[in-house]
């Protein structure tokens, strides 16, 4: 398995805002854009604007904001056995899982951790990815 931070996802509030915001006012390419979210492709990395209650329900923290800064780092594999190895690591190593692995409706499969300090991880797998 490589270690390797694939994506970051934020939780924004105004999402047309934040899009152009990162599109003309940083000039990073916008990707994709659907209902439930926007991607920048970056080197090595993709940036990702969610809205915040779509991300604090699909990473099953907190929607106030308690806890929860509103960004998720992600590390995806190669398997949804990995995925479901990884979380299982997390677990003893000090982590808090946060949602188990589940099959998501893009047809990914991903389940969420916050670490010891409450940065919330995904660990996920897309087929197609």
């Amino acid at each position: 398995m490589k270690s390797r931070i694939t994506r970051i996802t934020l939780g924004v509030a105004d999402m047309l805002r934040a899009i152009q915001f990162y599109n003309e006012g940083l000039g990073f390419s916008l990707s994709e854009v659907n209902e439930y979210s926007a991607t920048f492709h970056m080197e090595g990395v993709v940036l990702a604007l969610v809205p915040w209650d779509i991300l604090t329900n699909d990473a099953d923290v907190n929607n106030e904001g308690e806890g929860f800064d509103g960004f998720v780092l992600s590390h995806y594999v190669n398997s949804s056995d990995e995925v479901h190895e990884i979380l299982r690591n997390a677990e003893p190593a000090g982590a808090y899982v946060t949602k188990r692995a589940t099959k998501k409706r893009d047809g990914g499969y991903s389940g969420y951790f916050s670490d010891m300090d409450g940065y919330v991880w995904e660990v996920a797998y897309y087929p197609n990815a």
